[in-house]
């Protein structure tokens, strides 16, 4: 067991980086109030040590207590990452996140080494305690401020309390992770550790219920039954093992966990888990609900569908490099994401299936996801292992919160996205460090030389500038975006000058920043100018429909036709009933002198299902392409003078005609001929 009287500077610094400072980086300048701030402070811990170890007299080295293979494991997830950028549509982006993981698991190992000296558990119970106290502080004043706006009358808002991340998932997320570190202190004998214990899992327990996060709940779970699992003792004699606080730890989980089941069956968690495994079997049930476009599909349940079949698509066009990383928010869209009305808008874009093991299997393939997953499996084996030969409590209260941890992370994984998240991941690397910092049957010795630490300097350094330019970026981003609401296109265009769009060109709703360009400059005008910023942000993001069918535009106001039918083509492949592009497709026809190819794609319109806002263009499209249609084929197969099109019109009206067509599933063109001819044989 690795313990003392004493904390030392570097574990300390490392406690207070993450367990302090992290909680409470919160900027409203970007669109994701913590995560830029979070990683610039990730990438300053290493730099600190790396510094101090530059400088100091001291030899460096520290002992790795695990299996060869996770020292083999760890390079290689940054390895094959590396490898997975040649696929990249945006490679600088993907670099960054590369640093990312890097950086993640730099901090590992610092906490390896920082864990050889003395340590008391108790400090991650107190500073559980305060991380669990910042995100309570900044969830509380959002719910303040809402009831100080009455933002709703039936009560607080619990959905819109998101603290100091991005939504209350990620909220939730964060407090299911810090349960177990305040039960590395299981058993002390200091009443006031106890008591900081019970407010650690009281107070994140009831956040968790408020903020009914599926997968957080399913994640405490799993925590809480893990942590009871693994503390029962394996083969350790009574002498050296408190029988009787395993079997009060046991009763206590059981209550907790009874009550949590309780407060399940009668919260909004259970109605809202009720109502998605009923739409998930009507989707079983009748498979053709997927594939149709209608108001039933306005659900989480059918989103899912799409993003889980979208994934195994991209991963079944290379399962075995994947797609590249971070292309999946880029290249799933080919597949087809419409289905709704708000869907069918092109506005709603998909940035991450909300599966973990999904993502990685199609951005990196079978070897990126079986890297992943071994990682974690030869961690909680090693938790296992060295239960056996604890001859302490302390010892195995600690190693049964670590496995608690990396089984919660593991859990939501399946419903969500915590391996992208800074704070939730840095939880995951220190619990990993501390498994592998506690004495077992195998040991490696590791002398470390100046020259790694400068070597890891300057990639730390590297990475510290990345994510400040970040941070920057996502901030004029934000200025980008509130420009174009307020339709000040002047300084979308000056913003847009300040921003490095070579390495992060796109929003946090996955749209390139290219593409605001090109809207301002078409509103000014500048058509030629807003054509080239389109294309820019297709090269960015080929598969987004806005940006596909503002290209398209673009090219048929400069009466390139031909161009302008491609791309309205490639985003109906993203969004087939996609109402704008089927007017502006059935328009570029119809200018182009093909007027039936304008019928047909009118055609795909069901009137019920129109939009207001397209609803006088439709009206207007549908009569020019209806009178062009009908005066050439009234020519062409009756020989008829102008006079009968006109009396034709007049009596029966082209709409009429036409709406028939489509309730008889019959050719226009047919029932136009047999109506032109009863009307002349009148």
């Amino acid at each position: 067991m690795i313990t003392g009287k004493s904390l030392n500077i570097p574990l300390l610094f490392i406690m207070i980086a993450v367990f302090v400072l992290m909680p409470g980086l919160y900027s409203q300048q970007t669109t994701d109030p913590g995560y830029s701030l979070r990683f610039i402070l990730l990438c300053l811990i290493p730099i600190m040590f790396f510094l101090r170890s530059l400088f100091g007299k001291r030899k460096h080295e520290f002992n790795f207590f695990g299996s060869k293979i996770l020292l083999f494991l760890i390079p290689a997830q940054v390895i094959w990452m590396l490898f997975s950028i040649l696929q990249s549509v945006n490679q600088g982006e993907a670099f960054v996140e590369v640093l990312r993981i890097a950086m993640m698991l730099t901090l590992m190992g610092l906490t390896i080494y920082s864990f050889q000296n003395a340590w008391k558990p108790a400090v991650f119970t107190w500073f559980s305690l305060i991380a669990i106290a910042i995100f309570s502080g900044f969830g509380l004043y959002q719910i303040l401020l809402q009831l100080r706006d009455a933002a709703s009358e039936s009560g607080v808002l619990f959905y819109a309390v998101s603290s100091s991340l991005a939504n209350k998932n990620f909220f939730a997320e964060a407090l299911v992770l810090l349960i177990p570190f305040s039960l590395f202190t299981y058993g002390a004998t200091s009443s006031i550790v106890r008591l900081a214990m019970f407010l650690c899992c009281v107070l994140a327990l009831v956040w968790i219920f408020a903020l009914q996060s599926v997968g957080a709940f399913f994640g405490v779970i799993s925590a809480l039954l893990v942590w009871l699992i693994f503390y029962k003792p394996f083969s350790v004699g009574e002498a050296q093992l408190n029988r009787r606080k395993f079997i009060k730890a046991a009763l206590i989980l059981s209550v907790i966990i009874t009550i949590l089941l309780v407060s399940y069956s009668n919260s909004g968690i259970r109605e809202g888990a009720s109502r998605k495994f009923e739409l998930a079997y009507a989707y079983f049930e009748n498979p053709d609900l997927i594939y149709s476009s209608n108001e039933f599909n306005n659900n989480s349940v059918y989103e899912r569908i799409l993003a889980y079949s979208n994934s195994l698509k991209l991963f079944c066009e290379n399962p075995s490099l994947g797609s590249g990383l971070n292309n999946w928010k880029l290249l799933q869209g080919q597949f087809g994401i419409g289905g709704t009305k708000h869907l069918n808008t092109g506005v709603v874009q998909f940035e991450h299936p909300h599966n973990d093991y999904l993502l990685i299997l199609a951005e990196q393939g079978i070897p990126g996801l079986l890297i992943f997953l071994l990682f974690y499996f030869f961690l909680l084996r090693e938790v296992k292992l060295k239960l056996r030969l604890c001859t302490d409590n302390s010892s195995r209260a600690i190693l049964s919160a670590c496995a608690a941890v990396l089984t919660a992370f593991l859990v939501m994984s399946f419903f969500s996205y915590p391996r992208m998240r800074i704070f939730s991941y840095v939880l995951v690397m220190i619990a990993s460090a501390t498994i592998l910092a506690l004495p077992g049957t195998r040991s490696y010795q590791i002398k470390w030389h100046r020259i790694y630490s400068m070597l890891l300097l300057l990639v730390s350094m590297f990475a510290l500038y990345l994510s400040y330019t970040r941070f920057k970026s996502e901030v004029i981003s934000q200025k980008i975006q509130l420009a174009q609401l307020s339709r000040n296109y002047g300084n979308v265009i000056r913003y847009m000058k300040h921003t490095k769009a070579d390495l992060f060109p796109l929003t946090d709703a996955v749209t390139p920043l290219s593409w605001y360009e090109g809207v301002a400059y078409f509103n000014f005008g500048k058509t030629q100018e807003a054509l080239e910023s389109f294309k820019s942000a297709s090269y960015v993001h080929p598969w987004h429909p806005r940006v596909l069918q503002d290209l398209a535009t673009a090219y048929s106001h400069l009466g390139m036709n031909d161009s302008a039918m491609f791309y309205y083509r490639k985003a109906m492949k993203v969004i087939p009933q996609c109402q704008d592009c089927i007017l502006n497709l059935s328009a570029t026809y119809y200018n182009n002198g093909e007027i039936e190819n304008a019928l047909n794609e009118i055609s795909r319109f069901k009137r019920e299902n129109i939009v207001v806002s397209n609803q006088a263009d439709y009206n207007a499209f549908l009569k020019a392409i209806l009178h062009a249609n009908a005066e050439s084929i009234l020519n062409h197969h009756l020989k008829a003078d102008s006079g009968l099109f006109i009396k034709l019109t007049e009596n029966f009206g082209l709409e009429k005609i036409f709406y028939e067509s489509l309730e008889s599933n019959e050719e226009f063109s047919k029932c136009l001929i047999r109506e032109a001819e009863l009307f002349r044989g009148k």
